[in-house]
């Protein structure tokens, strides 16, 4: 009988086309085939699951303004079957997250800039009474000086660190990272990260495995910025993921941030962060740091010819593999984490041929 760690791993693809593709990881042989291709309301790209019905998992439509959950009815081959679905009322939901309970579905609306909150049900489905309560930030009191900034732009929801249902959202238009709740009385907001600099357009947050630091991707700049969670005004440091080699006129944008916690006591932790168009023949890279404990992170290297256009991430449960996924080429690659205190990746899987993936997620049994 194989143990847990050697059963083949299920990843479900998003894609920016109508379609969320699945493939399956074989950890021991270290091999990727593909699996069931799903048709989907257009572009669903983001795919989360349940935190206590494994089977269930929500995925987007971005352009029809949908969420819908579905119900892996084939684990073997990733085969989904739609349970309900629900109109938003927000433009472009982006991104989405459960709370950890699984009471909620946190929606982040890109092009509307409204965070939503969609009740669920003990099922982990959307009942037919079902709606969608909606934040937006008040109107910011200075002037952002960039043509993508000045409106707002919620582009992901992260859990907090805490279990009182508090999510972070970082918003590229306000150049800040929000910080919402929602109770009997509607949401309620505490003051958000600030201190970005114009033009650093927050996308994508992770939080320390201590749950004492922020650190947020800046789309634009291509920067990380860090903040302390008890002192969300003012950053503690901020630092390029961009390789000091590029393509002759790129404009480089990063996409993707994760945090894999330390595999020893008491050891560092490996962040890892995606850049998109370096304008190089080979591909995009990673940008791979080393994390401490008071929150301070180190550069360690780049993994470079990754793919190109790096948009989607995903680090399965075990903290071990990592999918990450190129839009416009290379497909989906798994990198295996390596190294004495586990602050280095290396690829083991690549499926070429798989199209437009921009959202992997592994799905944890």
């Amino acid at each position: 009988m194989q143990s847990e760690n050697q059963r083949p791993k299920l990843l479900l693809l998003g894609t920016f086309d109508q379609y969320i593709h699945s493939a399956i990881f074989d950890p021991t042989t270290k091999t990727l085939r593909a699996g069931h291709t799903n048709k989907a309301s257009m572009k669903p790209t983001w795919i989360t699951q349940h935190p206590v019905h494994p089977h269930i998992v929500y995925s987007n439509g971005h352009t029809e303004g949908k969420v819908f959950c579905n119900s892996i009815i084939d684990e073997s081959t990733g085969e989904l079957q739609v349970i309900s679905e629900i109109t938003t009322g927000g433009e472009a939901p982006t991104h989405m997250s459960v709370l950890p309970d699984g009471s909620a579905l946190i929606i982040a609306h890109y092009r509307s800039g409204t965070t939503g909150y969609l009740p669920l049900s003990p099922s982990g489905s959307f009942s037919e009474t079902a709606e969608v309560k909606h934040y937006l930030p008040p109107m910011i009191p200075y002037i952002l000086d960039h043509s993508r900034q000045g409106v707002p732009h919620a582009h992901q929801v992260l859990n907090g660190p805490g279990s009182d249902g508090q999510v972070y959202v970082p918003d590229l238009g306000y150049n800040q990272v929000l910080r919402l709740k929602y109770d009997p009385n509607g949401w309620r907001a505490s003051a958000p990260f600030e201190g970005f600099l114009p033009g650093d357009g927050p996308r994508h947050s992770a939080l320390h495995p201590n749950g004492k630091y922020l650190y947020t991707l800046c789309e634009m700049s291509s920067t990380i910025v860090i903040h302390m969670i008890a002192k969300p005004a003012t950053p503690i440091g901020r630092l390029s993921v961009v390789p000091s080699v590029i393509g002759p006129g790129a404009k480089p944008i990063a996409a993707a941030i994760n945090i894999l916690p330390s595999n020893t006591p008491r050891g560092p932790h490996l962040l890892l962060a995606t850049n998109r168009d370096l304008g190089l023949d080979e591909g995009d890279a990673i940008a791979l740091y080393c994390v401490e404990d008071d929150g301070a992170i180190s550069f360690l290297r780049h993994e470079k010819g990754v793919g190109k256009h790096l948009r989607g991430m995903a680090i399965d449960s075990d903290n071990r593999w990592i999918c990450v996924a190129g839009r416009h080429g290379g497909g989906i690659a798994v990198y295996e984490r390596i190294g004495e205190e586990g602050l280095d990746i290396k690829e083991v899987a690549r499926l070429a041929d798989v199209q437009q993936v921009i959202a992997p997620m592994w799905v944890r049994n």
